[in-house]
């Protein structure tokens, strides 16, 4: 059976840093159609959010210049097989 792969663009909405020396961050994630920014293919694009906690510090700087810029994110949905 084929599975079918779901693709979203979402934005990086904000970011909560933990306490500590090395920090955790929550980064909150929304979908990227404000504004009429990917207008066509938002209209397939249901309400989402996406929350993670990220204890990487190297992902966490790259989540914040990806918040800093606006960067819109292309995410996959994959069924995982193995």
């Amino acid at each position: 059976m084929e599975t079918a792969v779901i693709t979203a663009r979402f934005y990086v909405v904000g970011i909560e840093y933990g306490p500590g020396e090395e920090p955790t961050a929550r980064v909150r994630l929304s979908p990227s159609y404000k504004d009429g920014r990917n207008a066509e293919w938002s209209k397939a694009t249901p309400s989402a959010s996406m929350e993670m906690t990220v204890t990487n510090q190297d992902a966490i700087k790259k989540f914040d210049a990806w918040r800093a810029g606006s960067t819109d994110l292309h995410i996959t949905i994959d069924a995982v097989t193995d």
